[in-house]
């Protein structure tokens, strides 16, 4: 709930306990809002909700003939979500009490922008603010929803990673997350022939750590993590989007040296190439030479490590956010 007094926001936090939200980057950015706004978190279990929203009939109906705006009577709240993909559910019914509504919203993939922008109007969302710059733009270029989106990149809670020393660092390379198939199949036999540490999901091993402590005792001994956007990894879903994940930031903040494919809105991020580009035509000669000169790599590690935590974290995005919340109210 946000009621404006004395230039102070109050927030009414809708948060899920269902086991498909609570990806790392949700639990990031509400781990810090909790932190600002610890009296403000309302936590609600959806799981009674068996449907997709975006599919319901009835609201289909309405939308396409009439393009209604449910409008109950006037009351002070505000309501803010994070969410992954165009499920809204969880907004029901706090959204149609209130007049307005806000969404951070994390892979909203271009076929779901026709149905979101009707959905956003029927349930009062005022500002939509989508992880991904080419998601945002493609929003609102094809949609006529009044709801306005803006583009607020993914961030980080830096000071809960930590890092080794680079002396003490033993895992040569990490592969974690989504797999680029093509490229893990070059290099996996140099890294092997080498004895280097390499880890890697496999068939027997889907799952290379069972907690978020482990995941983070991992980077933080790491050398090199592969970071490569959906769109080359697992393009029929992405449909060319190519967007700055949470583990480009992750690997900054662990102090671990990013090789991989950098998503073009990282040029506005960054005034400077903060990994090393994957050479298509030796990949297998580059990682090794990059493992045997990585002292020479070392002031890029150092250079990210601090960018990141003066202008990629969290609070560094909520800023961003509650000023345009700020001027709507």
């Amino acid at each position: 709930m946000i009621d404006k007094v004395s230039d102070k926001l109050f927030f009414k936090l809708l948060q899920t306990n269902v086991h498909q939200y609570s990806g790392d980057c949700i639990d990031e950015f509400y781990q810090y809002l909790i932190s600002k706004y610890p009296d403000n978190v309302f936590i609600k279990d959806v799981g009674w909700l068996k449907f997709k929203v975006l599919w319901i009939g009835i609201f289909r109906r309405l939308l396409r003939y009439f393009k209604p705006r449910i409008l109950l009577p006037i009351n002070k709240k505000i309501n803010f979500s994070a969410q992954i993909g165009p499920d809204l559910k969880m907004c029901i019914p706090d959204f149609f009490l209130a007049r307005q509504n806000y969404i951070y919203m994390f892979d909203a993939w271009p076929r779901f922008h026709h149905e979101l922008g009707e959905m956003f109007d029927l349930m009062n969302v005022k500002t939509v603010f989508f992880s991904s710059r080419d998601v945002t733009y493609h929003y609102q270029k094809n949609t006529d929803s009044i709801c306005k989106a803006y583009w607020v990149p993914e961030g980080i809670n830096a000071t809960e990673y930590h890092y080794l020393p680079y002396t003490d660092k033993t895992i040569d390379v990490l592969e974690f997350g989504r797999t680029y198939k093509s490229y893990h199949d070059i290099i996996v036999g140099p890294l092997a022939e080498a004895r280097k540490q390499h880890l890697f999901t496999t068939a027997d091993k889907r799952i290379l750590f069972e907690t978020k402590l482990e995941f983070k005792n991992a980077l933080s001994k790491t050398k090199i993590c592969i970071c490569v956007p959906s769109n080359i990894t697992h393009p029929e879903r992405a449909e060319n989007i190519s967007t700055m994940t949470l583990r480009y930031l992750q690997c900054m903040a662990s102090k671990c040296l990013i090789v991989g494919i950098m998503p073009p809105e990282m040029n506005e991020l960054f005034d400077y190439m903060p990994m090393i580009e994957i050479d298509s035509e030796n990949p297998g000669l580059q990682i090794m030479d990059i493992l045997t000169n990585y002292e020479s790599y070392h002031h890029i590690i150092e250079r990210n490590y601090q960018i990141v935590n003066e202008k990629h974290q969290w609070l560094n995005r909520w800023k961003f956010i509650e000023e345009i919340i700020k001027k709507e109210i």
